[in-house]
């Protein structure tokens, strides 16, 4: 999944993309929700688990929204190294 760029690194937006993968399966999955759970409980945190998969679906919209901007700034830096 991840694409690296030119000089052999990988990419923030591949990052964000894995990312947003990871975020969805994890609000999907009740195994991965109820150990979410019982971490957070161990550390006195007494959360929901509609509430961490809410949380998690949040988190992979947000990291949708980060990765179209890094495109558009990406974008925009190559768009004006052109016009240069």
């Amino acid at each position: 999944m991840a694409i690296p760029n030119g000089d052999g690194t990988v990419g923030v937006g591949s990052t964000l993309v894995a990312a947003e993968k990871g975020l969805d399966a994890t609000a999907e999955s009740k195994t991965a929700v109820k150990a979410v759970q019982s971490a957070l409980r161990e550390e006195g945190h007494r959360v929901s688990q509609g509430a961490i998969r809410s949380g998690a679906k949040f988190g992979a919209r947000l990291t949708i929204y980060a990765h179209v901007g890094f495109a558009v700034n990406d974008g925009r830096k190559d768009y004006n190294a052109c016009r240069e």
